[in-house]
């Protein structure tokens, strides 16, 4: 459940912050300016983690109000599992800066790189995920989310070194 309400928050926060920057990717990419790409790429980490942050005193308050109201812990809880809500906010916000790293790839008519991104973060999740399940629960999986965002980076920072 955590990790519904953490990841539709940063993909719609991701995903809206995206559309808005898109008309100054674009005219960075018609005019070549790499600086451009550099300093959007800023902007949008510092505003994800903006989001985590205000995720992460959202659900400390919500909790606390859930447990002072004698009501059932809400979804987003800090309290409870605190281990594994904040690695999925980790993840999320892994996940959410890697839609804004690929943006030069994407643009530069690499896309193949993306698919084959996707596919190695997909690969190592599924090999990886069930294994860390057995030992450390959600946490193992929200970790192997986490280092699964980590190789997709890796690898289109790889894509966009090489051209």
């Amino acid at each position: 459940a955590q990790a519904d309400v953490i990841n539709a928050l940063f993909a719609a926060g991701g995903s809206a912050l995206a559309a808005a920057m898109m008309p100054a990717y674009l005219h960075a990419a018609a005019n070549g300016e790499q600086t451009a790409f550099g300093n959007l790429l800023r902007y949008a980490v510092r505003a994800m983690l903006g989001l985590a942050a205000l995720c992460v005193l959202a659900g400390w308050a919500l909790s606390a109000l859930a447990l002072q109201l004698g009501q059932p812990q809400v979804l987003v809880s800090l309290v409870g599992d605190p281990a594994t809500g904040l690695t999925l906010m980790a993840a999320a916000l892994v996940w959410a800066v890697a839609g804004f790293v690929q943006k030069p790839v994407e643009m530069g008519g690499r896309a193949q790189h993306l698919v084959y991104a996707v596919l190695a973060a997909l690969l190592f999740f599924w090999v990886v995920a069930p294994w860390s399940a057995s030992l450390y629960g959600a946490t193992g999986v929200a970790g192997v989310k986490l280092l699964a965002g980590l190789c997709f980076i890796a690898w289109v920072a790889v894509a966009e070194r090489s051209r």
